[in-house]
């Protein structure tokens, strides 16, 4: 029979948890089914880490399913050449534009509400969207798409029975964003699929990004005061103004070309 000096003997050498420098101890297994006791190692990190660190797998394990499934649902999503390259770096910076620059920079998809960029075409909603959305693909699955082409691709999944599942899939993208909101023709199955999306997505505390034309009270008159009064509620609205930027840089490209 094993001493109690001779397992103390044998014990080896406490440890430090290699992620936060907690001390591990070994530990003893007792004899079982013939086997003897014996004394096993301390682990490379301590129970907390380890518990912490599966959480954070089965985190991204599940983020990398959800972007494959809006790989799927969505072939059309907006994560084109062009759209990617619409990142922060590359936004051009001007007196005007600064204050909408910093809101999107500084905002943390995580943690925070949604954000509404709203105002006319070519001061900057869109690309400073998908420049949010570039920066949150790396951490987040993200759905940018463009609302038209969203109701376009739920239209068409009828005929396949699939319109359910693209629904669904839109619902839970942990970041969902909707440019050009409000430039679809309203009509009541618009509405309908529109509302079943916002509002599902206002129910669980899940953000959308979105860009549109239209002021609350318009987009409110276009697709109903159930879909406002939702967006009211979970994003922070942005103005934006100023002059139409593509028109002014293909203004600058034929002047150079003369």
């Amino acid at each position: 029979m094993t001493s109690c000096v001779e397992i103390k003997k044998d014990r080896p050498e406490d440890s430090k948890c290699g992620s936060c420098g907690a001390i591990v101890e070994a530990r003893w297994r007792e004899p079982v089914l013939g086997m003897s006791g014996r004394w096993i190692a301390p682990a490379e990190i301590c129970s907390d880490c380890f518990d912490k660190q599966k959480i954070e797998a089965d985190r991204l394990s599940s983020i990398e399913q959800r972007r494959s499934e809006i790989a799927g649902a969505f072939p059309c999503c907006g994560f084109t050449p062009r759209m990617k390259s619409r990142t922060f770096e590359a936004f051009h910076k001007t007196h005007q534009n600064k204050s909408f620059f910093s809101i999107a920079d500084n905002y943390d998809a995580a943690t925070q509400d949604g954000l509404s960029f709203y105002g006319p075409c070519g001061t900057g909603k869109t690309m400073l969207a998908s420049a949010i959305a570039n920066k949150w693909a790396s951490e987040l699955d993200v759905l940018f798409i463009s609302c038209p082409q969203f109701l376009s691709d739920i239209r068409s999944s009828f005929s396949s029975g699939a319109f359910h599942d693209k629904l669904k899939i839109a619902q839970k993208a942990s970041l969902l964003v909707l440019d050009d909101i409000g430039a679809e023709k309203p009509t009541d199955w618009v509405r309908e699929q529109l509302y079943l999306l916002v509002d599902y997505r206002c129910e669980h505390f899940m953000p959308i990004v979105a860009t549109s034309n239209c002021n609350i009270k318009q987009l409110g008159e276009q697709l109903g005061d159930r879909i406002a009064s939702r967006f009211a509620q979970m994003c922070q609205f942005v103005q934006f103004s100023g002059k139409d930027a593509r028109v002014l840089m293909r203004a600058e490209k034929q002047k150079g070309a003369v």
